[in-house]
């Protein structure tokens, strides 16, 4: 099932964790300590890979290294929506 998203109000992150890191299995954690950070949910079966969104109002003053430089994170990814085509019959 896909996680919910509003790419209207927010920007969305994927972020990595490494093997053994505490947000893996408390990854709400992490968007208790960061403002603006909140916890979406688990990407998929990756137990290791999270979604957070933060608010487009808050996104121009986010300081995208408080996330780079935690220890535990090997990973950040923005996330942009994807359109979607339909696909013709010579496609197919």
């Amino acid at each position: 099932m896909a996680l919910p998203t509003d790419y209207n109000h927010n920007k969305y992150l994927a972020l990595t964790f490494r093997r053994g890191s505490e947000y893996i299995e408390y990854p709400s954690n992490l968007a208790m300590s960061i403002p603006d950070l909140q916890y979406i949910g688990q990407i998929g079966q990756l137990k290791d890979a999270h979604l957070y969104s933060i608010p487009l109002a808050a996104w121009d003053t986010f300081d995208m290294s408080q996330l780079e430089s935690l220890r535990d994170v090997t990973s950040v990814q923005i996330q942009e929506p994807k359109m979607r085509a339909k696909r013709g019959g010579e496609e197919l």
